[in-house]
Parts: C-alpha cells; structure tokens; sequence
C-alpha cells in the first residue's frame, strides 16, 4: 500500500536524482565546452626556398683527351672541325682529315652546356646562367674569350621566372633560387594548447644553400637554342630573341625584331634554322619566321602534335614536317590541311631532316619516306643514332661509339664512307 510516508521517501528520492541529473548536465557542458567550443582545426603550410651556389658551375673550360659521347644532341660542321654537343657535359671535337672524314681530337668540357652553335672560330654555348664565347680556332688550345654573366638567368618552373638572389648570410656571394621546401602543420588547438608556429622549422631551413642540381631536381631554361643566322648568333628567351655576337669591337647583344605572343604559356624546347625558317618548337604549338616576308607565323594547337620532338621544311613542296610522340606529322604552310598517317612507326625515331621530296628519321634505325604520302622508300636498320646534320650529299650521324659519314646521294644505297 502507498503510504504516505512511501510518498515523502519518493519525492525525496526523485528530487535527489533530479539534482544529479542537473549536476551532470552542467557537468558535461562544461566538458563539452572545454573540448569543443574552445578549439579549433588548423592546417599551416610555409615554403623555404632552396637556393643554389653557382660556384662550382660557373668554372672555366677545361680540356681534356677524347670520350666516346654519351648523350649528344647536336652536330656543326665548320671547314676543319666537326663540334659535337653533349647535355650537361660539354662539346666533342673533331679534326676534319677531309669533307668525309673526321678524327676525334679533344673534350672541351662545359658544366650544364644544354645549347651551343659556332661562327667563324667563336663557339657560343651556355655555362648555367652565363653565356661563354670560346675561341676555337684551335680546339686543343680553345679559351674563352667573353663570359656574359647572367645571361640566361631566367627558369621555367610552372613558367614563373625564378630570380637571383643575394644571400642575407653570405652577402658576396649570388644564389639562385631553384626550388622550395614545403613544411606543413596540422592538427587541433585548444586554449591550453595552441597551434605551434614555424621558429623550430626557421632554424632549420631559413637558408638551404646547395652546390649543386639535385638529380630529382630538373631546371630548365627558356633559352633553349643557338642558331646561327647571317653572322649573328640568335638566342631564344621570354616571348623574343636575343641577337649576340662576338667581333673587333668585343660582345655586342641586341633584342630581336623577332616575337611571340605574350600569352604563349608552353615550354620552349628547341630553336632551329632551316631552309631560311626558323622554328620555335614548344611542347605542343610550333611558332616559325620566314626570314622571306619577315613575319611570325603560328602552327596552333593540333591534337597530333603532342610533345614535339624535332621539325624540318621541305622547300621543294612548301610543308612543314614534324616529329612528334605520336608520329610524323605535315602541314601546308598555304592551308591547315595536315598529313598524319598511322601507318608510320616512329618507336625509337630521335631527329628528322629533308632531301627534296623524301624524309629523312633517324633514331634505332635510318628510314626514308616519300613526302607528302610518307611510303616507306627504303629502311636501313645497321644506321643509327642520335642526331644527325645532312651537307651536301653525306649524311654525318653520332652514336655512343662515335661519328660516322654516310654517302646519301642514292637514297636507296646509303652506304658508310670508310
């Protein structure tokens, strides 16, 4: 029976659980706002750049006795001498014995040499940011003559100049910034604990100062050729060219009339000059000038041209040709009528050149094709190599066993000159 004192126990009872449920209540609302109203996510991100001393670059030339090249990438011919180019390395040379014959003669070294070209017995290339005018009349004895400090002191890095810097320890000293160190921070804070901050990370990369390009590390510039033009060397750099030359007078530089659209976004990847056209070769858009009419002209974009590797102009038919990852592509250069057939097999293909109505590729093996229907003349598959320069009717390649002549008068009987 409940009975009235049942019902004082019960109100006690209930009003005594009432009050813990209420100190509980506050009590986790205190938790909740210790926890939750007082804190806060952070994610904090600094970059610290890396800067590169030069002085191990920027060295004199050094020559040394004859190496078979390991990665050459151009060939110039003068009346004596054959230059070989080699990445990163320096320049192979060659003594003419006669117009088909050469014998290997000395290395000139060039630390981060990726351009080069020759007027007269001036060889121009790049030593990093500096450019070097060598006097090769004797190759053996070659000296420089002129360093041009600076002169290529412009990087692709997501097309942002990257620019010099003057150390603020190492005030004598110039540096260049090649790249950046991201640290990142995350987590949660509190008011009793608060994001940390950067002073740890200060100390440890507010300066990084390198001797060298590391190997996972690529830096590019947009100086990306030489070619000789009219006794004038020319040199690409942001949208223009740079005309430099080397005479009675000592160096003399000058901006080209020659330029290119400012919205141009693509890296440049080589400069050439042929049958009076000289191309300006990006990763995927092909910019040319015809020295006739002295005029820019555009190739835009093409869904076959995907990473350019090499270009030639047939005169005889007025087409452009090039060499591409997906394979040979022309172009009328009256029309945007393009020639793209599947048939070809450019696998192993490194460079391309012209011989009036026929193409020329090289790379695991020498083919000839027929222009503008590109049918298989002839395929040599004991010729090959990694580039090549045509002069007259010898067809000069270079390989990592060296340099070889080739008799292309009968494209369908080139044979190697002993």
């Amino acid at each position: 029976m409940f009975t009235q004192k049942n019902h004082k126990h019960f109100k006690y009872y209930f009003s005594l659980s009432m009050l813990m449920l209420a100190v509980l209540i506050t009590s986790c609302e205190n938790e909740y706002e210790t926890i939750h109203k007082y804190s806060r996510p952070y994610y904090l991100i600094k970059d610290y750049p890396i800067y590169l001393d030069p002085s191990n670059i920027l060295t004199d030339i050094q020559v040394k006795p004859s190496v078979n090249p390991e990665e050459p990438f151009k060939i110039v011919s003068t009346d004596g001498y054959i230059f070989v180019g080699e990445m990163m390395k320096g320049i192979h040379v060659y003594e003419k014995t006669d117009t088909q014959h050469a014998n290997p003669l000395c290395f000139i070294e060039c630390k981060f040499m990726k351009a080069f070209d020759v007027i007269n017995d001036h060889l121009y290339c790049n030593n990093f940011v500096d450019l070097l005018v060598i006097d090769v009349k004797n190759p053996m004895q070659a000296k420089i003559l002129h360093r041009e400090g600076g002169y290529f002191n412009r990087y692709y890095d997501y097309n942002m100049n990257m620019p010099t810097i003057y150390s603020s320890t190492k005030p004598d000293l110039t540096l260049y910034e090649i790249a950046n160190k991201s640290v990142e921070l995350s987590g949660v804070e509190t008011d009793a604990n608060p994001a940390p901050g950067f002073s740890e990370y200060d100390q440890l990369y507010g300066e990084i100062v390198v001797d060298a390009i590391p190997d996972t590390l690529t830096v590019d510039k947009p100086y990306a050729g030489f070619v000789e033009i009219g006794g004038m060397m020319h040199t690409f750099g942001y949208n223009s060219l740079a005309l430099c030359d080397y005479g009675p007078k000592g160096f003399q530089s000058a901006q080209s009339v020659v330029t290119y659209p400012n919205n141009n976004t693509n890296t440049t990847l080589k400069l050439l000059y042929e049958n009076e056209m000289l191309f300006i070769l990006n990763d995927n858009c092909i910019y040319y000038y015809d020295y006739n009419n002295t005029q820019i002209q555009t190739i835009f974009y093409h869904y076959y041209l995907n990473s350019i590797i090499d270009a030639s102009y047939m005169k005889s038919q007025k087409t452009f040709w090039f060499l591409s990852n997906n394979g040979i592509v022309g172009r009328l250069t009256t029309d945007d009528q393009y020639f793209y057939p599947a048939s070809v097999n450019i696998n192993g293909v490194n460079t391309i050149t012209s011989v009036g109505d026929y193409l020329i590729t090289l790379g695991s093996r020498l083919e000839i094709y027929s222009a503008p229907s590109l049918d298989v003349v002839k395929r040599y598959p004991d010729i090959s190599g990694l580039c090549m320069l045509k002069e007259d009717n010898t067809l000069i390649t270079v390989d990592k066993q060296g340099l070889f002549f080739y008799d292309i008068s009968d494209l369908n009987d080139i044979k190697l000159i002993h």
